[in-house]
């Protein structure tokens, strides 16, 4: 036991040692008394080492702290061992195809939050709602969001083997392997509502904005005046996509990337010949709005001309970069926010409506049309 307190106190002293070579410790120790913390950190570890039941290996400890400490940051943030970081530069090469679900990391697990019409997902059952738990032999706890995507797409005509868990079933569970397709423009639909007219999204990035605006155009021919869009679960794209769907609202400066120091690393102007529509804008949004959908909403809550319902949404509004380390390993870390061009962003908290409405009902879908029934409402009264 002597000799593997000693190993421990030579890997905290190596780890103490790192910090202030990198001049990190430094850099935070003054406000968070960082050189305290590390003590601390050395002292559990040896304690685990020492007083555990089985014999633990050190370097296994070590991975798993810094796996928490990234987990515990974002749904981006990760810890990528030697091997995972090889996987990581190999795997990377070909993204272009999924099996057609879009979905959020929350609870240990992937949470599917659309389906692709006519996708392999969809042709299995699967639905909003639904669970995937492992992707081949990894359990999806132990991985961040971009981890998950990079195991969950990959080239055309390649299979992606999962567990998904079913909620609407009594949590039942199946294995299913499905092919991987490149993912196609997706639909929208439009309908009328006691004068209100409703645009239900399920993307904002994969649509026809053309024959939408043409649509809009239609109805306000019609006399219709008040618009709601339904943002709910769209959780695909980034900000630098929304150039042709945010151009049918707005127009100018939208969006700025930065860095930690606030330095704009890459802005994204919106241009257009002017709004697809002229009336009344409300939006509706949850939970699993997340991403472009979530500076789509911001961005038009700020800019004044809409009123937002529903929930707080997902709060993704950065983006990770890759750092490696000299032993061959990488870390995942949020280092860059996108910003509204006058500053706000969405990151963290999300999109806080200025009206918030809470859906009621047992299953995923009954509670997706009491939201919306509720806002109609709302906006009748």
């Amino acid at each position: 036991m002597k000799k593997l307190s000693m190993a421990v106190l030579l890997v905290s002293a190596i780890l103490v040692a790192a910090l202030v070579g990198s001049g990190l410790l430094f850099k935070v120790g003054a406000t968070d008394s960082s050189y305290r913390q590390v003590v601390v950190f050395s002292e559990v570890l040896s304690l685990v080492m020492d007083n555990y039941v089985d014999p633990v290996d050190a370097g296994e400890l070590l991975e798993g702290a810094y796996e928490g400490m990234l987990r515990g940051l974002d749904s981006h943030a990760a810890y990528l061992s030697p091997a995972e970081l090889t996987a990581w530069k190999e795997n990377g090469a070909d993204l272009s195809a999924c099996p057609g679900v879009t979905v959020l990391k929350g609870f240990g697990a992937l949470q599917i939050v659309a389906v692709d019409p006519g996708s392999p997902a969809e042709d299995a059952g699967l639905i909003a709602g639904d669970q995937i738990r492992a992707i081949g032999d990894g359990l999806l706890r132990d991985y961040s969001l971009e981890q998950a995507l990079r195991l969950l797409r990959g080239a055309a005509g390649s299979q992606v083997r999962m567990q998904v868990v079913h909620p609407s079933t009594g949590f039942s569970r199946e294995t299913l392997t499905l092919d991987r397709k490149p993912r196609r423009q997706v639909p929208y639909s439009i309908r009328q509502s006691d004068g209100v007219l409703v645009l239900e999204l399920r993307d904002l990035i994969r649509m026809d904005t053309g024959r939408l605006a043409t649509e809009l155009a239609g109805y306000r021919d019609q006399g219709i005046e008040a618009l709601l869009i339904d943002l709910r679960n769209v959780a695909d794209g980034s900000p630098r996509e929304l150039q042709p769907f945010a151009a049918l609202f707005h127009a100018g400066e939208a969006f700025r990337l930065v860095d930690r120091a606030g330095e704009v690393l890459e802005t994204v102007e919106i241009a257009g010949e002017g709004p697809a529509w002229t009336g009344s804008i409300s939006l509706l949004v949850n939970g699993a709005t997340a991403g472009a959908a979530e500076g789509f909403a911001r961005l038009l809550q700020v800019s004044g001309p809409a009123q937002v319902y529903g929930e707080e949404t997902y709060g993704m509004g950065t983006e990770a970069e890759l750092l490696e380390l000299p032993n061959g390993s990488g870390l995942l870390v949020s280092s860059r926010e996108w910003r509204l061009a006058s500053g706000e962003s969405w990151s963290g908290d999300g999109v806080v409506p200025d009206v918030v409405v809470r859906p009621e009902g047992r299953t995923y879908p009954d509670r997706l049309a009491d939201q919306l029934a509720k806002t109609l409402a709302e906006l009748g009264s």
